[in-house]
């Protein structure tokens, strides 16, 4: 198999693990968000760590940058935390597609901290994706009561807060490893939501299949997969096939818990993807 389609198939197993976890958030009982945000990371952690040990790597997880650091572990918490919040409130097709926006707002915080300029193929896209949001959120039916509302604010934020995560990290990248950034994620993530633990041991007991999975198959071995797959695929590449992730999680969420998501979701979930596509492409 050729390198570029190994990296395609590493990229299809990591978006098809990503796919799942709405799913089997979906599927705990008694566990609130950020007691699943907080376990995720344990299992991860430690699934990294022993990677890192493996590879004699422990070496490149000295601190660069400990603002930017810090900054990025709790955008990434933020950004998950919302994401299962979404999950709960709303439809898991609404909660991916809203929070796949976060190029938008990518741009946007590029644009307002990093000086970059706003290309008018950007803006075009920028367009696109907030007639697709429309479309999902239906702001016709808009109420604050509304658990479904609720959910597309979070899943908003969600992809807010993922933008603000990759802003944060960009000084870093050419200075860390990948295993630098999701390593300190982690440890960061648990610090933040270990003051929130109010779960049973009963309770994980109960739900260790579902959070097990996440933390080692959809965290852990799809990190994996997503960065070998990075290093053999082109950039623009990249993003058509992970783009497989949203809509392989509106699939496991029909064939899983029967949510068969509305026209609306699916054209507007369409039509952020068409959006994202353009901003992310290159000249």
């Amino acid at each position: 198999m050729k390198s570029q389609d190994k990296g395609h198939l590493y990229l299809i197993i990591a978006s098809f693990f990503g796919g799942l976890i709405g799913v089997l958030v979906k599927l705990t009982s008694g566990v609130n968000s950020y007691n699943i945000v907080m376990f995720r990371s344990i299992i991860a952690l430690i699934f990294i760590s022993i990677i890192l040990i493996v590879k004699k790597q422990i070496h490149s997880l000295k601190i660069v940058k400990p603002i930017n650091t810090i900054f990025m572990g709790i955008f990434q918490g933020l950004s998950i935390l919302f994401y299962f919040m979404a999950v709960f409130k709303t439809n898991i097709s609404n909660a991916i597609f809203l929070v796949y926006s976060a190029p938008v707002f990518s741009m946007i915080l590029s644009y307002i901290f990093l000086n970059e300029r706003i290309e008018k193929k950007s803006l075009l896209g920028l367009v696109i994706v907030m007639t697709g949001i429309l479309f999902i959120a239906d702001p016709t039916n808009f109420s604050f009561s509304s658990q479904n509302s609720l959910g597309n604010i979070y899943a908003l934020l969600g992809g807010f807060f993922y933008a603000a995560m990759a802003i944060s990290v960009k000084p870093l990248m050419k200075k860390v490893s990948p295993y630098y950034i999701t390593f300190w994620q982690y440890i960061i993530m648990i610090i933040m939501f270990l003051p929130f633990y109010n779960t049973s041991v009963s309770t994980i007991i109960n739900n260790w299949w579902q959070i097990g999975i996440i933390g080692v198959f959809c965290t852990g071995i799809s990190h994996l997969f997503f960065m070998n797959g990075v290093k053999k695929v082109k950039g623009q590449q990249i993003f058509l096939v992970t783009s497989l992730e949203p809509f392989l999680s509106s699939i496991f969420a029909f064939i899983i818990l029967n949510e068969i998501p509305s026209s609306y979701t699916l054209i507007g979930g369409i039509i952020i993807m068409l959006g994202i596509y353009i901003i992310s492409r290159k000249k």
